[in-house]
């Protein structure tokens, strides 16, 4: 159903993004992190969450009662790239599960080319149905979208990386 390609440095690195912020979600079920990358620059990023500035402790976090609350990821690094002034067109979306048919539909709308997902996420969406195949044939010349599977992704580098910023810090 999606190609796979070889992970390359750069998606390694933007992967890592997407599950670095997946874990901000507080979601108890399903955190999902998600970059917008154009040009080898992150434009944005998001997770599953609430809208901001609520208290994530207000809301329910678990299904099916956190359903009407909570934000998918794609969808809040589209609105957190709207918000910054900056464009998705032409942009790739780096996510850490496959995207719904409301995010696809979303991704591809707002002009995202690309999509590399991963499975470090477990969404409960339904991507088998006609639904989704409907609109992923629609999609499928316009939008490349690939799978790498997590146990791909080398966390070396971000962990070197960490571990880098950490011995630089002062205490003040």
């Amino acid at each position: 159903m999606f190609e796979s390609r070889k992970l390359t440095r750069w998606d390694n690195k933007f992967l890592l993004e997407a599950i670095f912020w997946s874990r901000s979600s507080p979601d108890q079920q399903t955190q999902c992190g998600c970059v917008l990358v154009k040009d080898k620059t992150m434009l944005s990023s998001g997770y599953n969450g609430f809208i901001r500035d609520v208290d994530d402790d207000a809301l329910p976090k678990s299904r099916p009662e956190k359903y009407p609350y909570m934000i998918h990821a794609e969808a809040n690094a589209i609105y957190n790239c709207t918000r910054l002034g900056r464009s998705t067109l032409g942009a790739s979306a780096y996510v850490t599960a496959i995207p719904c048919l409301y995010c696809l539909q979303a991704l591809y709308q707002c002009g995202i080319r690309e999509i590399i997902f991963t499975d470090v996420s477990d969404p409960k969406c339904v991507i088998g149905n006609e639904d989704y195949h409907k609109i992923l044939k629609m999609v499928s010349e316009t939008v490349n979208i690939f799978y790498i599977p997590s146990n791909q992704i080398d966390d070396k580098d971000f962990i070197e990386s960490a571990v880098m910023l950490s011995s630089k810090r002062v205490d003040k």
